[in-house]
């Protein structure tokens, strides 16, 4: 029988957190012994973390496996710009009839991404592990039970591990996805990375980049158009210049942003109060890459410097609106010409987009699509996300079976994915006190912590022993702490590596006539007697989470 020692486990615990390290997470798995860093966005996973990221991903593996998926895995040379065409080459030609149908499978991985900018640990990190789920359906309506069936799994997985994640409309880089949401958990933490909006009832619910809404109090316009005319600007080159020197609000004024989107250069407008969202952009535009043009650019579309570009005579671009901006009348623009803008313009009339669409982002205070519910901004982390894919990626990719007339049609498939290294830090992120992590039962690295007092003394020892077999016998894996240390240096490292039920042995307590049993976080020793330590900790397990 393998006694799981602290000697021999290596759990090497700081006292204090590298000076560089801002997340109380990422502090507390440094502190803790968990992970260490050995490069920029590269880490080290330790004998705890390695026990906590299995334990995440034998968790999920239960509830994939309960909803009808299976394991598999390929290997990987290099990360595909689309994560469908690796697997989909492999198993598509194995997937031949309607009968086979629907086809879940799952596998977990590491994935390498050296364009991140590491930030927050595991949060951003380089090299990160990572779980993926694959559906093959027949059909729309196939496709879609997977899709909410996917949802409500993920979901059910994060809340046990004491994650309250919602589902949010978003948006996706990966081609021929035409419905997708982010797994999200709201929070002011740090770690949080994107911003999300809800509705005050909580049934519009969507990422910055995907939310379409209402204005709640729209500006109003001029009923009449006047004509243009230029006027000059001098030195009035951003929106608060040219508001402050015009006397005009922002909202009458048009921004025109000349973009690059792919191999073409474009004139973006969008109303003066409004922001530019590039990611809405970029899907209006179906493109697979979209930026804000670099000053010399500019000036060769415009003729002039930055600041002063407008849509009216901008001949050598396409021009691609904002749906707000198509309601202005009488608007000010920039005139193509240093230190000079025109008043009076008017859609239509004076430029014609090629494309009219949802831009901007939603800011907090507008109104929901149905324009009932106003809605409000949200920082949040992501977690997962689930996405269905349109049957044109299967035509592209020629994946397709056989229905039941032999007529070959294309695959309705469903990708979704969830961060483990990320999971991880999240948990430890939100479940922790000033002491230190406060693990979930569901995946900590041990559920229960020995701490013998005074190791050298012969009947702490063989009690603590005795204690281990008997919890091993009911199938409860232990660590016990047997490092010869002060016990005030043991409990403060049990406090921080936060394994949930903490026993401690020593001559008080065999004298009488036992061991004291505490929960993490918990204020409440019990005296338990050597011989029914393990049903005081079955009985203290069942009522923590």
């Amino acid at each position: 029988m393998v006694i799981m020692r602290w000697n021999k486990t290596f759990i090497p615990t700081l006292r204090q957190a590298p000076s560089d390290v801002e997340a109380v997470s990422h502090q507390l798995l440094m502190r803790a012994g968990y992970i260490r860093c050995i490069g920029s966005g590269e880490y080290l996973y330790l004998p705890l973390m390695q026990r906590v990221l299995r334990n995440l991903e034998q968790l999920i593996k239960a509830e994939l496996d309960t909803g009808g998926a299976v394991e598999y895995d390929f290997p990987v040379t290099n990360n595909a710009d689309n994560p469908l065409d690796v697997p989909v080459s492999s198993l598509c030609g194995e997937i031949r009839s309607y009968r086979q149908l629907p086809l879940m499978f799952y596998r977990f991985g590491t994935r390498v991404d050296p364009d991140i900018k590491p930030k927050h640990g595991l949060i951003r990190a380089r090299e990160y592990q990572y779980g993926e789920i694959l559906g093959f359906a027949a059909d729309e309506s196939s496709q879609g039970n997977i899709f909410d069936r996917w949802c409500t799994t993920l979901k059910e997985f994060f809340s046990r591990i004491g994650l309250e994640v919602i589902a949010v409309e978003s948006s996706s880089a990966i081609p021929h996805v035409n419905k997708a949401v982010d797994l999200v958990i709201t929070s002011n933490s740090p770690i949080a990375d994107q911003d999300v909006l809800i509705s005050e009832d909580g049934t519009y619910t969507a990422s910055l980049d995907s939310a379409t809404f209402q204005e709640s109090d729209p500006p109003v316009f001029d009923n009449e158009t006047r004509e243009i005319a230029s006027v000059p600007t001098p030195g009035a080159s951003t929106i608060e210049d040219v508001t402050a020197f015009l006397q005009a609000p922002a909202y009458r004024l048009i921004k025109t942003l000349i973009c690059t989107a792919d191999d073409r250069t474009v004139a973006v407008l969008v109303r003066g109060d409004r922001e530019l969202n590039l990611a809405k952009l970029k899907s209006a535009m179906k493109t697979q890459a979209i930026d804000l043009a670099d000053s010399e650019i500019v000036e060769r579309i415009t003729g002039c410097p930055v600041g002063f570009a407008g849509p009216v005579g901008l001949k050598k671009v396409d021009i691609i609106s904002d749906r707000l901006v198509m309601n202005m009348r009488n608007a000010i623009v920039g005139a193509n010409r240093s230190e000079t803008h025109l008043i009076n313009v008017n859609p239509v009339r004076d430029f014609t987009p090629v494309l009219i669409a949802d831009l901007v982002n939603a800011e907090q205070g507008d109104l929901d699509p149905s324009g009932k519910k106003s809605l409000k901004l949200y920082r949040a982390l992501k977690l997962g996300a689930v996405y269905q894919v349109d049957a044109g990626y299967a035509v592209e990719r020629e994946a397709s079976f056989y229905d039941i007339d032999s007529e070959l049609k294309p695959f309705h498939m469903v990708l979704a994915n969830l961060g483990i290294s990320r999971t991880a830090q999240a948990v430890a992120e939100f479940s922790h006190d000033d002491n230190g992590l406060i693990w979930p039962k569901e995946i900590a690295p041990y559920p229960v912590e020995l701490i013998p007092i005074a190791v050298t003394d012969e009947a702490v020892r063989m009690a603590s022993e005795r204690i281990h077999d008997d919890l091993t016998a009911e199938g409860i894996e232990c660590l016990i702490d047997d490092r010869d240390e002060r016990p005030g240096v043991k409990f403060n490292d049990a406090d921080l590596i936060g394994i949930p039920i903490r026993v401690v042995i020593g001559n008080r307590s065999l004298k009488a006539g036992g061991a004291e049993v505490k929960s993490r976080g918990g204020t409440e020793n019990i005296l338990a007697k050597t011989d029914v330590v393990s049903g005081e900790i079955k009985s203290i397990w069942s009522r923590i989470k």
